[in-house]
């Protein structure tokens, strides 16, 4: 379904949600498409180049580039197209595009967009995804859909806005590790792998309850053990980078929405707003008030 937004500066941004089948299209004009293949499998040509993605994956597709489907098999999925500005007023293709994005996005509170610009011969837009994964997107998409198409209040386009920088954070962390060449899944017994499947595990499920107990029985290993190598390899406890990683992604919303410090701390996994704002001041040396105001004076100041 499509969407319009429109803002108090006279401003429209068109935004889309579509359920997919074996017969549908993709609009790149001036739009990033998000694809999650839930099922089966396309193949398309995107600037002349042919190819195959097969469920369970997400695809990112840059804007002002031809696509053209050429077949599919018992496809089931959801997309998402979006102009960037969506994302804020102040992100746009051509920022992008020159690489001055990523000099500034940390400023700006702005979400990484590296999925939509960057390939490799390893990636070219297709990350594979894992069962957690897939169910997380399936839940974001779906809240996204509630957000657009219900449009329960003035924060709507926010809400969407909120949950659209939890999937591309997510789909930022699953990029990154799928271009790691040190990242092998093979050895069990090695802590860099289960290491790693515990930080797929927290950005996957930071927004529920989990902590050291959980992810020690999610992985059979018992919690001193744990504990020890966690903090030898990623350099923070289990407890500090569950909370640290809840504040970065609550830092994209403060920056970008106007939802209440309430409702982003709920979706960030901090069950009580008081405790959010305790942590994120003691973390980010600032309330998170004073983190969206420095965020917004920045970027009125230098664009």
């Amino acid at each position: 379904m499509p969407v319009c937004c429109k803002y108090n500066s006279g401003r429209m941004i068109d935004i889309c949600f579509k359920s997919l089948d074996n017969h549908f299209e993709i609009e790149t004009k001036e739009q990033y498409n998000l694809i999650l293949i839930e099922k089966g499998s396309i193949s398309i040509e995107i600037d002349g180049k042919r190819f195959t993605y097969s469920a369970p994956s997400l695809i990112a597709i840059q804007e002002n580039v031809t696509v053209a489907l050429i077949s599919s098999h018992r496809l089931l999925g959801k997309a998402i197209s979006f102009h960037v500005s969506f994302l804020n007023v102040n992100i746009t293709y051509k920022l992008i595009n020159e690489r001055a994005y990523e000099d500034v996005s940390e400023n700006y509170g702005f979400i990484p967009l590296n999925i939509f610009y960057e390939r490799s011969n390893k990636y070219y837009g297709c990350i594979p995804l894992y069962s957690e994964s897939l169910t997380q997107f399936r839940e974001q998409f779906h809240k996204f859909y509630q957000a657009i198409s219900e449009q329960k209040d003035k924060r709507w386009s926010c809400r969407a806005r909120l949950h659209l920088n939890i999937i591309l954070e997510l789909a930022h962390q699953l990029y990154l590790d799928y271009i790691n060449e040190k990242l092998t899944l093979y050895d069990s017994k090695d802590s860099n792998v289960w290491v790693s499947i515990l930080l797929e595990k927290i950005h996957n499920d930071y927004m529920k309850p989990i902590s050291l107990a959980t992810l020690s029985e999610y992985i059979h290993i018992n919690k001193t053990t744990v504990g020890i190598h966690f903090k030898k390899i990623t350099g923070f406890s289990v407890t500090d980078y569950i909370i640290n990683y809840r504040i970065k992604c609550a830092c994209y919303s403060l920056a970008t929405t106007g939802i209440s410090i309430k409702e982003i701390a709920m979706e960030c996994g901090f069950k009580q707003e008081a405790y959010f704002i305790r942590q994120f001041t003691a973390k980010k040396g600032m309330s998170p008030t004073e983190y969206r105001n420095r965020c917004v004076a920045l970027r009125k100041n230098d664009f």
